[in-house]
């Protein structure tokens, strides 16, 4: 019964704990040195949380409203719904951070938590069931790393700046990150890939305030000519910059409708989207 794979059973959590701990109580078994940070992955797939039965019940025994009926358009109550169910992620972090604490007493070092979000904005995020302000606040995490991920139609505004703002007022670091694998409907394109589109992605979160540049999947990245070339230069926003004033570098890679969505999450969907209008994720 795979719908039990829902954080709403304690079951699941304890699951999802054990695989956490193992990972940091065996990293340096055999090679004598400590994993040094914990990322865990909220990115595959949102929602984390939905509509189980059990949680729209239990929501609606302690409000009196129903979630399935409430509309997106009833932001209040909305939101109020998305924060509730999500106090349920936040827990399990809770959790996790404070199990990593122990880990570390025992083991006599600390073990950084970063989780990986969408950079869709926090509204989004708890939409997701994140609740990404609150565990800034609660010090639960060391950082956040984002993935640009379009999975909610209309919602393609990738926006640094309120993380980077959480990451300001918490004292901890804000990482963008960026897809080097092509679009899965594109595998096997070579004409999908396109680094100044990549580049112009990266000189965006460079402009908003990104404390640095994760590339994910960048073992795909390999299989594509001059990505060797590319990637030095998109260390340093002065030199991304510099790279998109070159005209032979823009000439080499012009812009079409397969390559456009480059560097985007490759599991981001594209129904009905269009390259033509301001309303453009591309």
């Amino acid at each position: 019964d795979f719908s039990r794979l829902c954080y709403a059973f304690p079951e699941y959590r304890e699951e999802r704990l054990t695989a956490v701990l193992e990972a940091a109580r065996a990293s340096g078994h055999q090679s004598g040195r400590h994993l040094e940070t914990i990322v865990l992955d909220f990115v595959r797939q949102p929602p984390i949380l939905m509509y189980h039965p059990q949680l729209c019940e239990t929501y609606e025994q302690k409000t009196g409203h129903n979630s399935r009926e409430i509309q997106a358009q009833e932001v209040d109550s909305f939101l109020a719904w998305c924060r509730w169910r999500a106090a349920i992620l936040t827990d399990f972090v809770r959790t996790v951070r404070d199990r990593l604490d122990q880990l570390g007493r025992e083991l006599g070092h600390s073990f950084k938590l970063i989780p990986r979000i969408t950079d869709l904005g926090p509204n989004i995020n708890l939409i997701e069931g994140i609740d990404i302000a609150t565990w800034c606040a609660e010090g639960l995490i060391d950082g956040i790393l984002t993935s640009p991920l379009n999975w909610a139609r209309t919602v393609w505004e990738h926006d640094l700046r309120p993380y980077v703002t959480l990451g300001k007022e918490h004292g901890i670091p804000v990482v963008a990150g960026v897809c080097l694998n092509q679009q899965t409907r594109f595998h096997r394109n070579g004409a999908s890939v396109n680094y100044a589109v990549l580049a112009r992605r990266v000189r965006d979160y460079q402009i908003q305030g990104a404390n640095g540049i994760a590339f994910y999947q960048s073992e795909c990245g390999l299989e594509f000519d001059d990505i060797d070339q590319v990637i030095p230069h998109l260390a340093d926003p002065q030199a991304t910059e510099a790279l998109l004033t070159d005209s032979s570098f823009l000439d080499r890679w012009p812009v079409t409708h397969l390559n456009c969505a480059y560097g985007l999450d490759c599991h981001s969907h594209f129904n009905n989207f269009t390259i033509d209008t301001d309303l453009s994720p591309m």
